[in-house]
Formats: structure tokens, C-alpha cells, sequence
């Protein structure tokens, strides 16, 4: 690619998901901007979306598939996390500005959310 931030933002954002122990399920996405013919940028941003879809299925299913005290442990796990996203990025991030996270930590939570 001639862009020096080439898959830049993906790569990132699968790094940090891997540092604060995320597993991923499926292909990381990639779509070059300046891709032509079968790698378009579109058409690679829609055969990754059909293509994770099953995967999310079966990650649902499987939590489905968990005893109660599984699904709580799991649920409570997310909630930690929920709670911890911003000073996770801070710990995760050199660049990340404290006073934005302040800031706007509650509309963050409730978008994500």
C-alpha cells in the first residue's frame, strides 16, 4: 500500500484486544483503501462481515451452552471489564489523554454499552 498507516487501526485495536487478554474468534479485518479488482475496499469490508457472523454465532452459542455459575462468572468478567475499559486504555495506550478519559468516560461506557 502506498499509506504509511497501512492496516494501521486494525492492527492496533487487535493488539490491545490481545494485551487485555481478549481471544480473538475469527479473521482479523483488513480492507486496503486503495485496493482494486476482488481486494476493494468495500468488498473486503463485506466478505469479513459475512464471514465473522458464524463465528459470533458460535461464540453466543457456546455461552448459552454454560452453567449458570459459568454464565455468571462470564457476565461478571464483562462487567470488570465494562468498568475498567478507559484506565485499561491508559495503561495500554503512551498516548492516551487522562482528561478526555475523565471526561467523557461515562458517555464512552453508556455507547459501548
Amino acid at each position: 500500500s502506498k499509506y504509511s498507516t497501512f492496516f494501521l487501526n486494525p492492527t492496533a485495536l487487535d493488539t490491545a484486544l490481545s494485551k487485555a487478554g481478549a481471544e480473538r474468534i475469527g479473521s482479523l479485518g483488513k480492507a486496503d483503501a486503495s485496493g482494486v479488482g476482488d481486494k476493494v475496499q468495500s468488498k473486503v469490508m463485506e466478505e469479513w462481515c459475512e464471514n465473522i457472523i458464524p463465528e459470533i454465532v458460535r461464540v453466543v452459542k457456546a455461552f448459552l451452552e454454560e452453567s449458570e455459575d459459568e454464565k455468571k462468572l462470564i457476565e461478571e468478567t464483562l462487567m470488570k471489564a465494562k468498568e475498567q475499559t478507559c484506565s485499561l486504555c491508559a495503561k495500554l495506550f503512551e498516548d492516551w489523554d487522562e482528561n478526555y478519559k475523565k471526561a467523557d468516560e461515562t458517555k464512552t461506557m453508556n455507547n459501548l454499552f
